[in-house]
């Protein structure tokens, strides 16, 4: 696995670990049907889950034999909107459960419970809420939340490689979560709902 595939999986167990998170999905989901898009993220009769994406990454010198890589991921979730249950509160409830289970874990681990690296830099650390707020989802009215993360870790430059600035797969030596620097566009993250679960991918 990659750099970037022990840390998409690693993050997306801590999510799983969170109690009502309802479904976790490793990358964004889409569907033609408005139906099979809902079932994606179904939990019982309420719609409830998230997803994680990597935005985008960008790979800086380190030293003679590493290169840093800073990665930003989005995570966003729905949970269905029922007013005379005071939905809202219970959301943003889970809202800081998933950002109490990033900064309570000074380490990331792997399915084998093998450190990663540090959560924790100089710059900050952990889940920076965007955006929260009703939404509508595959036609269903839906709270909405979107949580901005940045992780930085280690890649090997191969042995015998001229160029500096290649990577190799080996695993990383160290990922840590810190504060994002941007919000995502809002066209970017406007796009999942209101396509309402018609989506061509």
């Amino acid at each position: 696995m990659t750099g970037h595939e022990r840390i998409r999986a690693a993050l997306v167990a801590l999510l799983q670990s969170v109690p009502g998170m309802g479904a976790v999905h490793n990358y964004e989901r889409f569907s033609k049907s408005p139906k099979d898009f809902q079932a994606l993220y179904l939990q019982g009769q309420d719609i409830r889950g998230f997803y994680v994406r990597r935005q985008s990454y960008r790979e800086l010198p380190h030293s003679s034999t590493r290169n840093k890589v800073r990665t930003r991921w989005l995570i966003r979730g729905f949970a269905s909107l029922v007013d005379a249950e005071a939905s809202e509160l219970a959301f943003d409830r889970l809202l800081d459960d998933m950002a109490a289970a990033v900064r309570t874990r000074p380490v990331l681990l792997d399915a084998e419970d093998n450190a990663l690296g540090h959560t924790v830099t100089n710059d900050g650390a952990g889940l920076q809420l965007e955006e929260s707020g009703p939404v509508m989802f595959a036609g269903v009215l839906c709270h909405g939340a979107t949580f901005s993360l940045t992780t930085e870790h280690l890649e090997e430059i191969e042995p015998g490689i001229s160029d500096p600035t290649a990577c190799s797969s080996a695993p990383y030596l160290l990922a840590s979560l810190t504060p994002a620097d941007v919000t995502a566009p809002a066209a970017e993250v406007k796009a999942p709902f209101a396509l309402g679960g018609n989506n061509d991918g």
